[in-house]
């Protein structure tokens, strides 16, 4: 994720001065633009968005470790939550999410690449294929790390071998 951020944050430092102002900011299925925004509020909007994705996810562990046992919907909560369990299911969720934030934050430099780069040519379009790509791409990463997360909670006896 670190090595994520820093590269997000040198590509806009890259693309912000060869921008044109207003620029293309929201494009529609066909990708066509249909919503402009000035260079500086977009790259602020995206470094916004860039920091809540970081934030959310690179402090999601402290809030595993710090919500009370009976809060947590989890399969077989009791037995994955233990005293004895509790620090290494804490770890295996906090690892999990964060692998979930990497993929969440290709997804965003993907996007925001797309949109800078459509930005440099005169008509300012998306190709709606590499949009649909991203999206599938995402949609798949996430049903296989949802796959992955649930798998591990189930039931007990299948963990324990009983």
């Amino acid at each position: 994720m670190l090595l994520l951020t820093v590269a997000t944050v040198l590509m806009l430092q890259h693309y912000h001065p060869q921008m044109p102002d207003p620029m293309a900011a929201h494009f529609d299925g066909s990708g066509r633009p249909n919503g402009y925004q000035s260079r500086d509020g977009f790259f602020l909007l995206a470094g916004a968005i860039v920091l809540l994705v970081v934030v959310i996810f690179a402090f999601v562990g402290l809030l595993f470790r710090a919500v009370p046992t009976h809060l947590v919907n989890l399969p077989n909560r009791d037995y994955w939550l233990a005293p004895e369990r509790r620090a290494s299911t804490i770890e295996f969720m906090t690892h999990q999410m964060e692998w979930f934030g990497v993929g969440t934050m290709i997804l965003l430099v993907s996007v925001l690449w797309l949109a800078m780069e459509a930005n440099l040519t005169p008509d300012p379009t998306l190709d709606p294929s590499t949009m649909w790509w991203l999206l599938g791409a995402y949609f798949v990463f996430s049903a296989l790390w949802l796959i992955h997360f649930v798998g591990k909670f189930r039931s007990a006896r299948e963990t324990d071998g009983s």
